[in-house]
């Protein structure tokens, strides 16, 4: 039922359809940024997984997509995360999409930024260092990994202290598990 609701918040916001006009070239960092439609989202790392194959599948499915990721294989590196594509439905039809979605802090950034219309940092794919990691078949979706956000969880977390490969934006969604 949550997943449902948050299904259903996530297509609000990004007011779009499902349907697909032929395959486009997956977006570099570069487009990601310079996107026409954005949506920031922050909140639950239990979430987040769900929520980028929701975009990817729901409002970028037939066009090329791109996923930017930080590493977190080691403990106390950020998380960052966004996904960009051209819109395959819906009024921003055609027009490059990127949904940053920042798991980093969990649904306590989730929900505090939104209630107190604070900014907090988001992946600025140009300058986090984005590399292209893999590439899906037919060349229709990418996946960078972004290594050069400075700072720590426990040294950054706390305070949203994270400096180059960030930039701070307010939050459009916030998704809460708890």
């Amino acid at each position: 039922m949550r997943n449902l609701h948050i299904a259903a918040a996530v297509a609000t916001a990004l007011g779009v359809g499902s349907a697909a006009f032929g395959a486009t070239a997956p977006p570099t960092p570069t487009g990601a940024m310079s996107a026409s439609v954005n949506v920031y989202m922050a909140g639950s790392s239990a979430a987040v997984n769900g929520i980028l194959a929701y975009v990817e599948t729901s409002h970028c499915a037939g066009n090329g997509w791109t996923l930017f990721t930080t590493p977190t294989s080691t403990p106390g590196l950020p998380d960052f995360r966004a996904i960009s594509c051209t819109a395959g439905g819906g009024p921003f039809s055609g027009s490059t999409l990127t949904v940053w979605y920042r798991p980093e802090g969990g649904s306590v950034v989730g929900v505090f930024p939104v209630y107190n219309n604070i900014a907090v940092k988001q992946l600025n794919m140009s300058a986090a260092g984005c590399s292209l990691s893999s590439q899906g078949s037919n060349a229709t979706s990418a996946v960078y990994s972004c290594a050069s956000v400075a700072g720590t969880t426990p040294g950054n977390g706390t305070n949203d202290s994270f400096g180059t490969g960030t930039f701070a934006h307010t939050i459009d969604v916030g998704v809460s598990d708890l």
